[in-house]
């Protein structure tokens, strides 16, 4: 979670842990407090982000089917 607050943040945090990534996000822009953006990884980790923090968002390994690989590629 970004956000300006860590009052509000910590508490979409929690949220996220019980309401899962698709209410998470589309619930997202009402949310109390000022604006913020997520990312979020499931159990079968695929990825989930929040529409103003994609463009910012610079992946170091390739997402397969939108999800990370199970095993990191050895870097240099």
């Amino acid at each position: 979670v970004v956000c300006s607050s860590g009052f509000y943040g910590d508490a979409v945090d929690t949220a996220m842990f019980i309401m899962g990534a698709e209410k998470t996000l589309a619930r997202l822009a009402d949310a109390p407090g000022p604006p913020m953006e997520v990312v979020i990884v499931d159990a079968d980790m695929r990825v989930h982000t929040s529409p103003g923090i994609q463009k910012s968002l610079i992946w170091h390994m390739p997402l397969v089917d939108g999800k990370l690989p199970l095993t990191a590629a050895a870097g240099p």
